[in-house]
Parts: C-alpha cells; sequence; structure tokens
C-alpha cells in the first residue's frame, strides 16, 4: 500500500491503512497533551486513547507535534512523543535521531545525549546526530568538547554545508573571540562550504568587535552579491547596523536602518522590537 498513507493502531497495536481525516484531529490531540500539565497521564496512553477513539494519525502530524512541543519549551513530552513512534515501529528519518538526541540532552543531561549516540547503530547514526550533540555542546559552552567532536566530524567527512561551522562560530562569539569566528571563516573558504546568511552575520559581528569596520563592508558587499545566492534579510543589515554604531559610524548606520526597515515584515515582532530599539538609542543620531 502507499507509504504516504495513515497509520491506524488498533490496541494490539496492528497496522492499518486509512485516508486521513481533517488536521484538527492533530491540532485536538496537540491540546490534549498540553493539558497533561495540569491532568494526570502520560503522553503515549494520550496517544493511545486518541487512536482508540478511531481517529488516525500520520507521522508528520507527530513530527508537527513534536515540533510545537519543543517550541513551547515541552521537551519531556516531545520525548516522550518520539519514544512512542519508536515503540510503535515507525520509520524514522535522520532528522528524527538528532532531534531526539537535542531532546535527551535537554531532559537528562549532556551524559545521557552521548551514551545515546553511542548506543546507536552505526546504520541508523546520521551525520545530523553528531551536530546535534555539536550543538548542545556548544549551548553549554563546552568549549573543549565541541572542538573535539568538529575535528571528529571533518575527520569523518560529516561537514558538507554551513551548520556544524555556524554552531561553532555562535560558541566562539559567546566566549567573545571573534578572532576564532574569522579563521573559521576561513577554513571554509578553503574546504569550500558555501557561507550563509547566519554565518555573514556572525561574521559581521567579530569584526565588528575587532574594530574593522572596512571587512564588515566587504562581508556586506558579498552577501549582496546576487552571484554568491546567499539571502540578504533583515538581521544582515541589523548586523551591519550594530557594526556602525559599536565603531562609532553613526551617520552610516542610518541607511543600514533604513535597509533593515525594507527588508522587515511588519508581522516579525523581533525585527520590529530590534529596530525600534536602535532607532531608540541615543548613539544612533
Amino acid at each position: 500500500m502507499a507509504a504516504n498513507r495513515v497509520l491506524r493502531f488498533s490496541t494490539a497495536a496492528t497496522p492499518l491503512v486509512k485516508e486521513v481525516p481533517h488536521r484538527q484531529l492533530q491540532d485536538r490531540l496537540f491540546k490534549r497533551i498540553l493539558a497533561l500539565e495540569y491532568v494526570k497521564g502520560s503522553v503515549s496512553s494520550t496517544i493511545d486513547e486518541y487512536l482508540r477513539e478511531g481517529k488516525f494519525l500520520k507521522k508528520d502530524e507527530l513530527d508537527r507535534c513534536v515540533q510545537e512541543l519543543r517550541r513551547y519549551k515541552k521537551y519531556p513530552q516531545a520525548l516522550e512523543m518520539i519514544d512512542w513512534m519508536l515503540f510503535r515501529k515507525f520509520n524514522l528519518k535522520s532528522r528524527d535521531y538528532a532531534i531526539r538526541l537535542d531532546l535527551v540532552a535537554k531532559v537528562r543531561g549532556i551524559s545521557a545525549a552521548e551514551k545515546y549516540l553511542t548506543d546507536l547503530p552505526s546504520t541508523v547514526r546520521p551525520s545530523s546526530a553528531y551536530g546535534s550533540l555539536l550543538n548542545c555542546y556548544c549551548s553549554e559552552q563546552m568549549k573543549d568538547k565541541a572542538e573535539a567532536l568538529f575535528t571528529k566530524m571533518l575527520e569523518e567527512k560529516m561537514i558538507y554545508n554551513a551548520l556544524p561551522y555556524n554552531t561553532l562560530m555562535s560558541l566562539y562569539l559567546k566566549l567573545e573571540m571573534p578572532e576564532k569566528v574569522v579563521a573559521l571563516r576561513k577554513e571554509m573558504e578553503d574546504r569550500d562550504i558555501k557561507p550563509d546568511t547566519f554565518t555573514y552575520n556572525m561574521l559581521m559581528r567579530s569584526y565588528s568587535i575587532l574594530k574593522d569596520v572596512d571587512r564588515v563592508e566587504r562581508a556586506m558587499e558579498e552577501m549582496e552579491n546576487p552571484k554568491n545566492g546567499v539571502t540578504c534579510n533583515w538581521t544582515a543589515y541589523s548586523s551591519l547596523a550594530i557594526a556602525y554604531i559599536n565603531c562609532g559610524h553613526h551617520e552610516k548606520a542610518k541607511p543600514a536602518l533604513k535597509k533593515l526597515e525594507e527588508k522587515m515584515d511588519e508581522t516579525n515582532r523581533e525585527a520590529y522590537h530590534f529596530l525600534i530599539s536602535l532607532y531608540g538609542s541615543q548613539e544612533c543620531w
């Protein structure tokens, strides 16, 4: 039968293939899980009860629930939902293992996440799971472990895009080590790893800390070059404006803020509040 059909589980956990009803069902399941904060019960028993009522679920609906639970910082419930999928023999993707590792770190600690990665069979141990552990190390500012893992990922050819570099760059910025961000950008060039918007933003922040306005402007020119295929969004112009302000170039900050206004979506609260805070700074004028 078609792989994209829905699995409905009986009380005996026998999978049956059915069509999916309206996605409001998924919304109602999510609300039930959120309500567990106030009533007794578990995520797994809530899903089982939901299915016994004759409702149906697809994996992508469960994935959306996990995503929303993470957004609301309901990490134990998100972890239990993925564990329920594992118990029910869902076909998990590499992304699922990476998400589970992140949730294990948040719920049970870094050591448990390390053990989870080690215990994963090599056949289902994706590079994204190593990237997830790298992110955990960087979030906890575990510099030595982050660098050692990053080196291992390079040696085993697990790094093929900017994400792991961005993760390590963010750690260096937290630790006030902007020169290491610059060095990582050079390494990306040597390895022919294309930077993305986040890479350039952190690079401009690093040059700003180093008071190197010329290199900030060159990084911005690279971003704006359509040949590079990088999205030059409001965050890029916010980084540029901050760099100018930090380096005392207040007049140059004004057109950067105007560009920020042009690029931002008016419904984006983060961009709006960021813009207001910069305009409200006396240093800008």
